[in-house]
Parts: C-alpha cells; structure tokens; sequence
C-alpha cells in the first residue's frame, strides 16, 4: 500500500501547502484495491468470506474510511483557505468516485442516516 502508508495525520494536514491538500482533496483507493474492495463486498453477498478474506476487506474498509477523513479533512482545510470546494472543483464525479459512490451504497454508508 506504498504511498497511501506515506499520507499525513489529519493533524499534519494543516501544515501542508494548498497543492498537496488539493492532491488530497482528489485522493481516491488505488485501482487495484477498490476493485479488490468491490470483489469481497460482492463475494460477501453472495457466499460468504473466509477468514482470511473477511480479514482482508476489515483493512481494505478502514484504509477506505481513512482515505474519505483525508479528503475531507482536506476539504475543509481548503475552504478555510478560501478555495471553492464544490463537486466539481474536486472532480468527485471522476470515474473512481462514482465507483467509490457505489461501493459506499453496497456498505452501506451512503446516503447517510440521519
């Protein structure tokens, strides 16, 4: 998990210049973990997990939670700063986003609960 074991504390982040929060703000799961992410939620549905693999989709859905603190915590370090925050400026509606959207449905974290 390289460089996602590199990402700064969310108490680090106020001390990051804007180009690196934006870089944050954007930051999604490597491609090859949300698919992998995707592929355990829906083995999950269907059949069950292993240990090992119910093991396996616990981190992936934590490093998933950590990614979402991150960029929102970048976010908001942002619009402190002045910059406009909005869906598009953080191009949430990439591919990987929606992609992440619907992982979220299946999670059963999205819409939220009120």
């Amino acid at each position: 998990m390289g460089a996602l074991a590199n990402r700064p504390t969310t108490v680090q982040m106020a001390y990051l210049n804007d180009a690196v929060l934006w870089q944050a703000a954007r930051s999604t799961l490597p491609p090859a973990l949300r698919q992998r992410l995707e592929l355990l939620h829906t083995r999950q549905q269907r059949a069950g997990l292993s240990f090992d693999e119910q093991a396996e989709a616990e981190r992936l859905e934590q490093l998933y939670r950590d990614t979402l603190l991150v960029r929102a915590q970048a976010a908001v370090l942002l619009q402190q700063r002045g910059y406009d925050v909005t869906v598009a400026a953080l191009k949430m509606n990439h591919e990987e986003i929606v992609a992440a959207r619907r992982l979220w449905v299946e999670a059963g974290w999205h819409p939220p609960k009120e």
